[in-house]
Parts: C-alpha cells; sequence; structure tokens
C-alpha cells in the first residue's frame, strides 16, 4: 500500500494585524515528499503550508519542525504550518528570533485560525507572552 501526503501553500494578504489567506496550489506526493513551486513559496503573498500526515499525527513531526526552521529563516517573516486530518486543520506559526542573531532559533506555537467568507483568518501574534495562544516552544536547530 502506497502513502500519499497532500500540501498547500497558503497565500494571502495582510490587514491590521491579521492575515487573510487560503490553501492553493495543491499537490500530491509520496510520503515525506511533496513537490510544489518554488517560485510560488518565496512570493511575497505566502503566508505558509498545509499538509497532511498520513498516519493520522495532529502535532508536527521533527520533520515540520526543521523544514519550517529552514522556511523561516530564509523567507525571514512568520510562516504558517497547518495539519490537515480527516477535513480540518490544526494550526502553528513558526518566526525566527530576531533577538538571538547567533544561532538561527525559530519559535513555534499553536494558533487559533477561523474562517471567514471562506478564508482562513488569524492575527499574528509573535509575542512571547501571549496565554491565549498555548504553550510556546523554542526549537534550536543547529544548521
Amino acid at each position: 500500500m502506497e502513502f500519499k501526503e497532500e500540501c498547500w501553500i497558503v497565500k494571502g494578504i495582510r490587514i491590521g494585524g491579521y492575515r487573510f489567506g487560503r490553501m492553493v496550489y495543491h499537490s500530491e506526493g509520496t510520503l515525506h515528499s511533496v513537490s510544489f513551486s518554488w517560485e510560488e513559496a518565496f512570493s511575497k503573498t505566502t503566508l505558509g503550508w498545509c499538509h497532511t500526515h498520513p498516519f493520522g499525527f495532529r502535532n508536527p513531526s521533527l520533520r515540520d519542525n526543521r523544514t519550517m526552521h529552514g522556511w523561516s529563516v530564509a523567507i525571514g517573516k512568520p510562516l504558517l504550518c497547518g495539519i490537515r486530518q480527516d477535513g480540518s486543520n490544526k494550526w502553528w506559526l513558526y518566526w525566527r528570533n530576531k533577538k538571538n542573531q547567533q544561532n538561527s532559533e525559530v519559535i513555534r506555537k499553536p494558533i487559533k485560525v477561523f474562517t471567514v467568507l471562506g478564508f482562513i483568518c488569524y492575527k499574528e501574534d509573535i509575542s512571547l507572552s501571549s496565554e491565549s495562544q498555548g504553550e510556546l516552544i523554542i526549537e534550536n536547530f543547529h544548521t
């Protein structure tokens, strides 16, 4: 049995402190390998990615953390990581801790995402003190 993974690039705009986007550029691939357009990935309108976990895991894997670490550092802005399971999504926001330029520290925390008129909407809150956004997890990957 071949397991397939799906991926979407999330594209959108910023209005005030909120982001509005849609999951677009759907692609399918094999387990741990989904291809997409690099040009679209590096676009100014890219907010992040959403993907499936074929075995039902609802949280980011170590591979997800490493991948989002690389993208957060390369693109230089906060990025969404969504995991789609059974038609619903869980979301995390990853961003580079600019206070620590020495070791490319990236911060991850779960966020609440709402659907408004078919768009996903979230407040881009990258503060470390936001209790309402869930537990803050700091990941260090030396690259």
